[in-house]
């Protein structure tokens, strides 16, 4: 992680590959038809620095997500957010510590996302 964060730091030259090197992770996506019940897991080190829709955790056009969540997790030294939740709907967030990431920590991606609840989510930056 800190190998990132000196990366970012020498972005000014104007050259992304060293980020896009030094920054990359793995990433979860869940698409149509998911049903994710994650809880008390771990993620760091996860997403990849300025690509697009590769994010830790991310619901990406799942539509009706009822029932789906992400609780009590830590997430910490990841490298683009935390939880993103894109074109998705009723998807439960809470009781997650987000800790020195890059970018929005918890994000919407489009504004159309409706029924989500983010509760007792902390954010932490050093």
């Amino acid at each position: 992680w800190e190998a990132c964060r000196a990366a970012y730091g020498a972005l000014d030259t104007g050259n992304p590959q060293p980020v896009q090197e030094a920054c990359f992770g793995g990433h979860a996506m869940f698409m149509q038809h998911s049903r994710v019940h994650i809880e008390s897991a771990e993620f760091s080190s996860m997403g990849q620095a300025l690509q697009m829709a590769r994010y830790p955790i991310h619901w990406h056009l799942a539509g009706n997500a009822s029932g789906s969540y992400v609780r009590s997790s830590s997430m910490h030294n990841n490298f683009q957010r935390c939880v993103t939740v894109h074109g998705t709907s009723d998807v439960l967030i809470a009781d997650n510590v987000c800790h020195d990431t890059f970018g929005h920590a918890f994000y919407l991606e489009d504004g159309i996302e409706t029924g989500n609840t983010f509760r007792r989510n902390l954010v932490v930056s050093a």
